[in-house]
């Protein structure tokens, strides 16, 4: 049996995991061929300690989460920010200097579309406000040589947007 979203944490996370499917740079970048296959690519779960997996066949990939911030006053509207951490795979014919920019290009262009897909989203969700604001990216950073031998060679980076009215009065 399936287990749905419910509540303001999880509806949250599913509207996440739904803009980042949506975007087609990462259905692109992934090889999905829809928002639902792309899906497969995201996870609210760190997945080291499936150890039988090569883990650069899981990617490139998204982590995403949470974290709920306080109600507005006199209300049931949370802020909050949404936390994506992105994985790709070193190519081995890349310079380290290609390889980063072909990172930061896809991210950026992934970016691009969620910040677009929230701003045209009617439907009440405080996602649709999501921004960026302050310094939201960390990285883009290479794994350390033993995280390589481990896990495979690839660069990550972690982008914090923060959501909701804000402290917008009820």
């Amino acid at each position: 049996m399936a287990v749905s979203y419910t509540g303001i944490w999880s509806s949250a996370l599913d509207k996440l995991v739904n803009l980042v499917a949506a975007s087609s740079t990462f259905q692109t970048w992934t090889g999905a061929a829809d928002a639902a296959a792309a899906e497969a690519y995201i996870h609210e779960s760190d997945y080291s300690e499936e150890e039988s997996v090569d883990k650069n066949d899981r990617r490139p990939c998204a982590f995403v989460d949470i974290e709920l911030g306080g109600a507005v006053e006199n209300t049931r509207i949370f802020n909050g920010t949404a936390v994506i951490v992105f994985e790709g795979a070193v190519d081995p014919a890349h310079s380290e200097q290609e390889a980063f920019r072909d990172f930061t290009n896809r991210v950026g262009a992934i970016l691009d579309e969620i910040l677009q897909a929230a701003e045209e989203d009617t439907t009440g969700n405080l996602l649709n406000t999501v921004r960026l604001e302050g310094e939201p990216i960390e990285g883009p950073f290479r794994a350390g040589k033993q995280a390589r031998e481990a896990d495979g060679d690839h660069i990550y980076c972690t982008v914090r947007l923060p959501y909701g009215p804000d402290g917008v009065a009820a």
